[in-house]
């Protein structure tokens, strides 16, 4: 699907939107999809992160994200101890996401459990974070088809 597509739906979202606001309905964000990666080295991702974003199909896919109110997972590690971190591309740019994880999550009180702190971060510590999730397997390749295959399946959402 082209960027065209991307910002057209983007244009269709923007209008669903504006309608469920008129409702004071304010659609909730929600993952689109995970683009986990099955190596490459950091900088070569954080160059086809950077490629990406600041061309014109970055923008197209920015807008649309940013007007579906969705996100693309890029990455998500939990280590153990109870947090980890979770790499995404919204409206906003790229972002990362220290959450709770794990079992604990599931037994504590609602209260005990914090909200995830989400903050924008760099293309090279995004590609860090996808490299250190994927241990090493991560491709630009890959990162990328995923990333342009979710905008897909996003936009087609848009016509529904």
């Amino acid at each position: 699907m082209s960027q065209e597509k991307w910002l057209d739906a983007a244009r269709k979202f923007s209008v669903k939107q504006q309608a469920q606001q008129s409702e004071s309905q304010p659609a909730p964000a929600t993952a689109v999809a995970t683009a986990r990666v099955p190596g490459t080295s950091v900088s070569e991702i954080a160059d086809a992160l950077n490629n990406f974003l600041h061309s014109s199909e970055g923008s197209a896919a920015t807008s649309l994200l940013r007007a579906s109110q969705q996100f693309i997972r890029l990455a998500e590690a939990n280590e153990g101890g109870g947090f980890g971190f979770v790499i995404f591309l919204d409206g906003d740019g790229l972002k990362q996401s220290i959450e709770a994880m794990g079992m604990w999550v599931v037994y504590a009180k609602k209260e005990d459990v914090p909200d995830p702190k989400a903050r924008l971060i760099s293309v090279e510590g995004a590609a860090q974070g996808v490299v250190y999730a994927s241990e090493g397997k991560a491709t630009a390749e890959r990162l990328l088809s995923n990333i342009r295959a979710d905008l897909d399946r996003l936009a087609e959402r848009a016509g529904q």
